[in-house]
């Protein structure tokens, strides 16, 4: 067993600065470190000495932590022993990716962040990490270790006993392997044995996080870790309230571009910000003068050369217009949801980014005479209406069919199963990632529409219903992004989603 050397930190937690998960600046041979700008986003590789030969290589960072677990922790350990050991792996690294020490350059001035030796980390790419490794960073990718909000610095060593709970670090900072082995022979899951060793106030919580200090500056930041500068359009609507905006993502996903939230009157610093950084070709502002003030489009006309205002009388007519300015007949799927509340059509707009559909809304019974005009301009080959009869009315629906041979309703219980529904429906297993939002509020989500999905809603805390659980094991994404802040979507409440992603993972 290779040996840690020892930490010395004056506590067991250090706050790193939260990011919006935008690319880390690439390091050229010679440069000072630089460092990875959020505790909470993965980072995509690490800077490692080979101490033999005094050069430096860049290395992705999950190869890097695979083929560290597979050096420092026997392939023989049981699984749940190996996943906390890939976790401590994982986290140990990271930390120096965010905190690089500044002696830390080589002779020729190279930066790197860990050693390829036991001062810090055993790695040699020419070791093949064993399957039983693979499988436990893989069951612990999306998974960070938090204290108080705040990333947690952990490491690892032999320990002197085979018993589980021996071995305790002062600090509580430090995984003994025999000890965390013993514990997983007696059954113990990853969890436990992490707060038997580490802090027993850890909490457990998926690896990305896009947010902002309020709902402006998050949306700018999830622009920010999707679209880089030069974008042809970027949709602006109200944050303050829902109906204008939902139909704002599948328009901009269609064109190309984000959707950013501004307030009633001037941008914020954190949206004008990001308007600068995208360089739009043009603005389009969803929604008449009573919620985003001809003010607003004179502010706007700072950072592209074209902007221009889509409206209609009500919120109906609103999304038929904007329906209309973006699609062209004969779209493969067309959404229809309720405008009377926002958790259906959230979902929906985010499937239709990825689909190639609008979103229109309806007052739950009956179709309005826009929405009828446009669905029969759209000539859409499947209309799929979200939520269930007490928010659309059957009638609504066999309304509907006079507009599309294919009609049908995606539905469940409670918002929370309906957004499971509507991805389970449209959305293949092996998803590069998916999106979480709170479906008590509307910003966050909103701001996740052109993105494409999988949205899906979560209790801001508390337990995690049942359909969602099964929903995220069935698509088994590559990564879990969690939209918002703390406040917003509690890390409890992504840890579940997390831990049902890991299920969903061992149980395979």
């Amino acid at each position: 067993m290779l040996r840690r050397a020892v930490f010395v930190l004056l506590a067991a937690f250090l706050v790193a600065a939260a990011g919006t998960g935008s690319a880390r600046p690439a390091l050229a041979a010679g440069a000072p470190c630089v460092a990875w700008p959020s505790s909470f986003s993965m980072p995509t590789e690490i800077r490692v000495l080979r101490v033999a030969s005094g050069t430096v290589e860049t290395v992705p960072f999950r190869a890097y932590v695979e083929n560290v677990l597979a050096w420092e922790w026997p392939s023989t350990y049981p699984a749940e022993a190996l996943k906390a050991g890939a976790i401590a792996v994982k986290q140990y690294a990271w930390y120096y990716l965010m905190r690089p020490r500044s002696a830390y350059v080589t002779q020729a001035g190279e930066c790197y962040h860990v050693r390829d030796d036991t001062n810090d980390q055993k790695f040699d790419p020419a070791r093949t990490p064993h399957a039983n490794h693979l499988a436990a960073v893989s069951a612990t990718w999306p998974l960070t270790l938090r204290k108080s909000g705040t990333f947690f610095l952990s490491g690892y060593g032999p320990g002197t006993t085979d018993t589980c709970g021996a071995d305790l670090s002062s600090i509580r900072t430090r995984l003994a392997q025999r000890g965390v082995r013993a514990c997983a022979l007696a059954g113990m899951p990853m969890a436990d044995i992490l707060r038997t060793y580490l802090d027993p106030g850890l909490v457990i919580a998926s690896g990305d996080r896009i947010a902002g200090p309020d709902r402006f500056a998050t949306g700018a930041a999830v622009s920010a870790a999707t679209f880089a500068p030069g974008v042809p359009v970027v949709f602006v609507a109200t944050g303050l309230d829902f109906p204008d905006a939902l139909a704002a993502g599948p328009a901009a996903a269609r064109l190309g571009g984000p959707v950013l939230l501004v307030g009633g009157t001037g941008l914020s610093e954190a949206v004008a910000a990001e308007l600068v950084r995208l360089q739009p070709a043009s603005i389009v502002v969803l929604g008449g003068p009573s919620v985003v003030g001809d003010d607003v489009l004179t502010a706007l006309a700072a950072y592209a050369p074209t902007v221009s205002r889509i409206a209609g009388a009500t919120r109906y007519e609103t999304a038929a217009a904007a329906s209309a300015a973006t699609f062209a007949p004969g779209v493969p799927i067309a959404f229809v949801a309720t405008g009377l509340n926002f958790p259906d059509a959230l979902v929906g707009a985010a499937a239709g980014a990825r689909l190639g559909g609008p979103v229109l809304l309806v007052p739950g019974d009956g179709v309005p005479a826009a929405i009828a005009a446009e669905l029969t301009r759209l000539q859409p080959a499947r209309i799929r209406v979200l939520g269930g009869p007490s928010v659309v009315s059957d009638a609504t629906l066999e309304a509907l069919r006079a507009f599309s041979a294919d009609v049908d309703r995606l539905a469940g219980s409670t918002r929370y199963a309906t957004a499971a529904a509507v991805s389970a429906a449209l959305y293949e297993s092996g998803a590069q990632f998916v999106d979480l939002a709170t479906g008590l509020n509307f910003p966050d989500a909103l701001s996740a529409g052109p993105r494409g999905g999988p949205l899906i809603l979560v209790p801001p805390s508390g337990p995690l219903p049942m359909e969602v659980g099964a929903e995220v094991a069935r698509l088994a994404p590559a990564r879990i992004v969690a939209l918002g802040s703390v406040a917003a979507l509690s890390d409890a409440a992504v840890a579940g989603v997390a831990a049902a992603l890991a299920g969903g993972a061992a149980a395979r």
